[in-house]
């Protein structure tokens, strides 16, 4: 079964990186979790180490998520920033990822995205991309892994790694309830320090 191929604005990309409780923290822990592949480009990540700067996360961690996003580099996508015609000029090498990547959707909040011209609409329909904000994507991942009406079962164990597995955000040892047994100090109701840690225990 192909892989699903996404493409996700920095609008959505940076917030959930370093928020928990929002709908494009949803779709990280979605992409932690392996539900699908993540496309990006040297201008996305590069727009993702602003991003978290403006939002002053501190230096490391930022370097952290940096090398996330650098290592998967079969899914990094070389585009040509070719103007397709956007409203904005920076949001041309979304759809141009998109399509050269063989992305299935778009993930953004941005209102020009989700709302292209005439032209830009038709190309994406031709390349088969669809846009959806976080939420959107959300209940369209819901609907596509858990429907009964699918043959295709997803497990628990299919979703959250096996003892003994390291964390790639962090490198730490996931364990089944306790990823990050590194930073885990058993204290009540103290959480380690590791995004890893809530992607593990809300499946």
């Amino acid at each position: 079964m192909t892989r699903l191929r996404v493409v996700v604005d920095t609008d959505t990309l940076a917030p959930g990186l370093v928020s928990k409780a929002s709908p494009s923290a949803g779709v990280i822990r979605a992409w932690r979790l392996g539900i699908f592949d993540l496309l990006r480009t040297g201008t996305s990540i590069d727009e993702v180490a602003r991003t978290l700067r403006r939002l002053r996360v501190d230096e490391a961690r930022i370097q952290r998520l940096v090398d996330a996003l650098c290592s998967e580099p079969d899914l990094i996508v070389g585009i040509l920033h070719q103007d397709l015609g956007c409203t904005q000029e920076k949001d041309n090498h979304l759809i141009e990822a998109a399509i050269v990547g063989g992305a299935s959707i778009i993930v953004s909040r941005d209102a020009h995205v989700l709302d292209p011209p005439p032209h830009v609409e038709i190309l994406l329909r031709r390349h088969r991309v669809s846009v959806m904000n976080p939420a959107q994507f959300l209940e369209y991942l819901d609907r596509q892994l858990f429907s009964p009406l699918l043959p295709n079962v997803v497990w628990l164990e299919d979703l959250v790694p096996l003892p003994g597995h390291d964390c790639a955000l962090c490198g730490h040892e996931y364990h089944w309830d306790l990823p990050c047994r590194e930073t885990w100090t058993g204290a009540a109701g103290e959480f380690p320090d590791c995004p890893c840690f809530e992607t593990a225990v809300t499946v």
